[in-house]
């Protein structure tokens, strides 16, 4: 379900310091986009008219919404409902499978974007409007839908372009098209330490003593563990989360301790005391999964403090600002395509290293279905798997397949790259592994 904090308007309008509301609209359609600005922007003006804007928020062909906790008297669970939900307005229900059609609770125009069906459903398909078609009049799926759809499959409008969003539109593209072309290119001339031999090596993470002269050129490797690694197996250099065993396991020698991405304030209190006894037992190097994690830390210049993949970093600006902060280092986002991992290391002010091959979750989050059992294999409707764990109050849910960039070693370590990252998750009895290619986005291009 949609998030909705219509709730809160009126007093988010009274605190002096919150000066912007963040609408989201990732992968939504200009049609969200209007509709949803539009409804709030009427309840930050006139909140009397509530019913006018949750009408338009209706129409912005989202989800169902849910104030999820902000009503303490009323808390609701996002993944816990009754029925299936998906994105769009609700249009009727599937009728004559063999002659399928609908009749349609709203007034279809030329261009509309229809979605048949559930994304789960083996039937499932998006179909655009050729023609309009007056409120409760029957509108005919096409051809390829004969047999095959279900009746009685819902069908929701996904998309439209209403005259008042063209206008927006073409003005905006307008004011885009009077802006002269910006050619933008790489600057090649800055290394990743812009500066003499002593600082790169300054800059380098620190390394056993034993090998740091024979290593001095070659990539740092760590392999990160969830609890205590293997008894009597052989690793590189370790790397725990400290959330693990509710902050309970003491690290072992050089090791480098994680801090999980999420930390609410209960939470913080624990890891704060846990990184205090651990810089007291010598404990130097860690790796924080959010920027503001820096503040965790009593004395963090005397201290190897990396920014961690969970940071989303994804150019030189964001890692100009880390260095700022006081951060050595940054790993950055596993989920860059080839070209931003290739290049970023070009113009970077800090040491990089990267996620080169591990579990990497499809989702973080504090809630979780209540149809799922943690730490056990849960399969979709189209036999992928995977498995939800939980540390402290977060909840990681992880594919049964692994991401692997290691074949790419040899062009990673040239671009610069000095840190290579494995990261290790328990993988639950009965989940059997997929052998598949693990690029993630490598080949992935934007545009």
């Amino acid at each position: 379900m949609d998030f909705s904090a219509d709730v809160l308007v009126k007093v988010l309008k009274d605190i002096p310091r919150v000066t912007t509301w963040k609408i989201e609209g990732r992968k939504k359609s200009p049609h969200y986009v209007y509709y949803t600005v539009k409804a709030y922007r009427l309840l930050r003006d006139d909140p009397k008219r509530k019913k006018e804007a949750l009408s338009y928020l209706d129409y912005a062909m989202g989800r169902q919404f849910s104030h999820y906790n902000l009503l303490s008297q009323r808390v609701i669970n996002p993944l816990e409902h009754s029925s299936e939900t998906g994105s769009g307005l609700f249009l009727g229900r599937v009728k004559n499978p063999f002659e399928p059609y609908i009749n349609t609770r709203e007034e279809l125009f030329a261009g509309d974007l229809l979605r048949i069906g559930y994304e789960d459903d083996k039937f499932h398909d998006i179909q655009k409007v050729t023609r309009a078609v007056p409120k409760k009049g029957k509108f005919f799926l096409s051809k390829k839908a004969k047999g095959r759809v279900n009746k009685g499959a819902p069908v929701f409008i996904i998309d439209r372009r209403g005259k008042e969003l063209y206008s927006l539109i073409r003005d905006l593209e307008t004011q885009l098209d009077a802006f002269d072309p910006v050619n933008i290119r790489p600057v090649r001339d800055a290394g990743p330490w812009a500066g003499s031999e002593s600082r790169r090596d300054s800059q380098r993470p620190r390394q056993h003593p034993k090998s740091q002269k024979k290593q001095a050129r070659s990539p740092y490797e760590m392999e990160v563990f969830r609890g205590r690694t293997q008894a009597g197996k052989e690793y590189k250099d370790t790397g725990m989360w400290i959330s693990s065993g509710s902050y309970g396991i003491k690290p072992m020698g050089r090791t480098w301790l994680w801090l999980d991405p999420l930390l609410f304030p209960e939470e913080e209190i624990l890891c704060r005391r846990y990184i205090d006894a651990a810089v007291k037992k010598g404990a130097k190097n860690f790796v924080l999964n959010a920027p503001w994690q820096i503040e965790l830390f009593r004395q963090p210049g005397k201290l190897n403090l990396w920014a961690g993949p969970f940071c989303n970093i994804t150019n030189t600006r964001t890692i100009g600002f880390l260095k700022s902060l006081g951060f050595s280092g940054a790993i950055v986002s596993p989920e860059l395509d080839k070209d931003n991992f290739l290049t970023l290391p070009q113009t970077s002010s800090l040491p990089l290293g990267m996620v080169i091959q591990g579990n990497w979750p499809l989702a973080v989050s504090r809630i979780v279905s209540p149809d799922l059992s943690i730490g056990q294999p849960f399969f979709s409707p189209k036999g992928e798997g995977a498995w939800t764990s939980k540390s402290n109050n977060t909840y990681y849910t992880f594919p049964n397949w692994m991401m692997d960039l290691s074949d790419k070693r040899d062009e990673l370590q040239q671009a610069g790259y000095t840190m290579f990252v494995t990261l290790n998750e328990r993988i639950p009895k009965g989940m059997k592994m997929k052998s598949r290619p693990g690029l993630w986005n490598w080949n992935l291009k934007l545009l």
